[in-house]
């Protein structure tokens, strides 16, 4: 029950208890510091201005800078006076690196989840993945699921924006150009990545389209997760994907959270579900 004090009477409601989960954003990425660098170096940014970093390939799926793996190794010792159960991890590179700095070493030597649908915005190369067979054999010790569903599952953070017409019309074009399955999977950064940039500004995912994926997880964890698992339970994303996910309310035309809440590099957060 929640107890409230009015005046000289106390009210009992009974109500339904929640459980704190526990929200992290990934460390300090390399695109992350690079970004910062070349906003420093110049003395304003204009929209539709990608400052040579927003969609240079050298930072698809990169990991964490330096900066961003001291991040993670202060978090990790926050951590260790905290029991955990289970960790669920978003499959780009900056979130797997930050899981493993922080629960590696962990007491409770918790499990690792991989799933797609808590992937960031497609808004930079950063958010493009590499070959998911790849990343399996990076972390052979998480266990991924949800790929499979996939017809390519290495664009999995292209089936997860949930245009359907936009991923109809990446995959025709990367199947006109290609034959083989082999050749789509690795020829789909690239030709992403191209549309990304002429689409900017504008951003593929909308931001209604975010929101419900993180509502999504939310009914995921409390519905199906919460009532089978003891102890806490960790939710290892992005900036966008856990701001709209810890948000109670959107803008009715704009779809942004009333009250924003993004998170710091390696901030840990606990949340009621």
């Amino acid at each position: 029950y929640q107890r409230r004090v009015h005046g000289d009477i106390t009210f009992f409601n009974w109500m339904k208890p929640q459980t704190l989960i526990t929200v992290i954003r990934h460390g300090e990425s390399a695109f992350n510091l690079a970004w910062k660098e070349a906003v420093l170096a110049v003395k304003e940014v204009k929209p539709g201005e990608d400052l040579g970093v927003k969609f240079n390939m050298a930072y698809i799926d990169c990991g964490l800078s330096p900066n961003g793996i001291e991040q993670c190794l202060k978090a990790a010792e926050a951590m260790k006076q905290v029991s955990i159960n289970l960790v669920y991890s978003s499959p780009l590179r900056r979130c797997l690196q930050t899981t493993q700095l922080i629960f590696g070493s962990h007491p409770d030597r918790p499990k690792v989840i991989v799933v797609p649908f808590i992937k960031e915005v497609m808004s930079s190369s950063c958010d493009i993945a590499v070959n998911i067979e790849h990343v399996k054999k990076e972390y052979p010790h998480f266990e991924f699921q949800g790929f499979e569903r996939y017809r390519y599952p290495s664009l999995w953070y292209l089936y997860e924006t949930h245009r359907e017409e936009y991923i109809n019309k990446m995959l025709t074009e990367l199947e006109d150009t290609y034959e083989t399955h082999e050749e789509r999977e690795a020829q789909g950064p690239t030709l992403i990545l191209e549309h990304m940039r002429k689409a900017f500004p504008e951003c593929i995912e909308t931001q209604w389209g975010i929101n419900k994926r993180a509502q999504s997880t939310k009914a995921f964890l409390r519905d199906e997760v919460i009532p089978v698992t003891d102890g806490k339970i960790v939710l290892m994303s992005h900036s966008r994907l856990l701001e709209a996910f810890v948000a109670d309310k959107y803008h009715e035309e704009t779809g942004k959270p009333i009250v924003p809440r993004r998170l710091n590099n390696a901030e840990i957060f606990d949340l009621p579900l």
